[in-house]
């Protein structure tokens, strides 16, 4: 949409290879056409700036979204705290994120080593008991010869059903997120189809 200064800019931009094929040929009759539209530059230049606005917006959403789920937590542990109490501790250690984010990422992920380190050390000596404690025969199911056999019986369906296996994974990790933004009643009454 700027207008172009330079002659050779121009000659570059419109130079014309012989084409042979049909892609070819339209592809450049479709580029051609485009940079001689005024309308069409417009319309291309807002798709872009929306999807630019829904980048930038999923990345600003995600973290608040993400950080608001864990300190709703908090909530079940310390009935006193208010609703209010929670979203202020949310802010704050998202402002706090953000003013630490000019330092660069590998700054905050140093000042999170101390914090994440004791949490999988904590869950692993969990995983470790609940093993001992219940069945450690449901280590069995790491064995490859399962999924190989799988695939063998199933061929192309049984890479449809994984691609499946992994929606349900994804749909249910973004299912627990989103009940820290809303109540379990909400949810079930959502699921359920009934009216509130």
């Amino acid at each position: 949409m700027i207008p172009n200064q330079q002659a050779e800019d121009a000659m570059v931009s419109n130079y014309k290879l012989d084409t042979t094929t049909k892609e070819l040929k339209r592809a450049q009759c479709v580029k051609e056409k485009l940079e001689n539209s005024a309308m069409a530059k417009h319309i291309l230049f807002f798709f872009i700036i929306l999807g630019t606005s829904m980048v930038i917006g999923d990345g600003v959403l995600t973290p608040c979204i993400s950080v608001l789920s864990a300190v709703s937590g908090i909530k079940e542990k310390v009935a006193s705290l208010s609703t209010g109490a929670i979203d202020g501790i949310a802010v704050a250690i998202l402002i706090a994120l953000f003013l630490a984010q000019r330092f660069g990422t590998d700054k905050v992920g140093y000042s999170f080593a101390p914090i994440i380190s004791p949490w999988l050390v904590f869950i692993g000596l969990i995983r470790a008991y609940n093993l001992i404690k219940y069945d450690i025969c449901v280590l069995r199911a790491f064995n490859p010869k399962y999924i190989v056999d799988y695939f063998r019986r199933n061929g192309q369906q049984g890479w449809i059903s994984l691609g499946g296996i992994i929606l349900c994974i994804t749909g249910t990790e973004a299912m627990f997120a989103d009940l820290g933004q809303f109540n379990i009643r909400a949810i079930q009454v959502h699921f359920s189809g009934q009216r509130l």
